[in-house]
């Protein structure tokens, strides 16, 4: 597992390397917004930029972007911050707050009048993310099936969920359960193929490999 924190830490300095032409276009798209519609979307893309480089800048605007939303009425933004603030804790491991969070999402999610299948694929997904860091791996396994499940019914791209693959490989690999740890993680490989390799799928594939001999 050593080779997965320093490929997480690999991955968070490429973040840095990378991040101020993104910051400068998210910063533009917030200035630019024409309503207050669009103005949640950016800071909820600001406070999710910023989770993984600079979590009380996350919550700052995942917080104001959860604020806007509910003064003007608009569910689907609210799932927007909630999302962002969930990978804020996340990422300074307060797993407790983060699944409060993520479950939060969820509930908003299932009232959602359109979109609801993919948004309450997203948080399932969060909390199969959280469950696995908190070392629950059953129950983050059934958290990522349903994550999966709901992305198929909705009908959006299952590449957009790799990373659950990846969750139940990881949790397959924790439970010394190898065979299906192996199919899922080269399933979360095969789909980062299509929209860019993720080093962190890559990292659990290889450590599955390994531990297969």
């Amino acid at each position: 597992m050593k080779v997965l924190f320093l490929v997480l830490f690999l991955f968070i300095e490429s973040l840095f390397a990378k991040s101020q032409p993104t910051l400068d276009r998210l910063q533009k798209k917030l200035h630019d917004s024409k309503n207050d519609s669009s103005r949640v979307i950016a800071l909820s893309q600001l406070g999710l930029y910023y989770s993984f480089l600079n979590a009380d800048s996350g919550m700052l605007y995942a917080r104001k972007s959860i604020e806007l939303a509910q003064k003007i009425n608009y569910p689907f933004g609210n799932t927007l911050g909630l999302d962002a603030m969930f990978f804020s804790y996340n990422t300074i491991g307060n797993y407790t707050e983060a699944r409060k969070v993520a479950n939060n999402q969820l509930k908003s999610a299932e009232n959602l009048p359109n979109r609801r299948l993919n948004a309450m694929a997203r948080a399932y997904h969060n909390l199969g993310l959280v469950t696995r860091e908190m070392e629950d791996y059953p129950q983050s396994l059934t958290y990522s099936r349903q994550s999966i499940q709901l992305q198929l019914e909705s009908g959006e791209p299952i590449a957009n969920d790799q990373a659950a693959y990846m969750n139940i490989g990881f949790a397959y690999l924790k439970l010394k359960q190898l065979d299906s740890a192996l199919i899922y993680a080269q399933k979360a490989y095969d789909l980062s193929v299509l929209t860019g390799l993720n080093p962190l799928i890559t990292a659990v594939l290889g450590d599955v490999h390994k531990e297969l001999g």
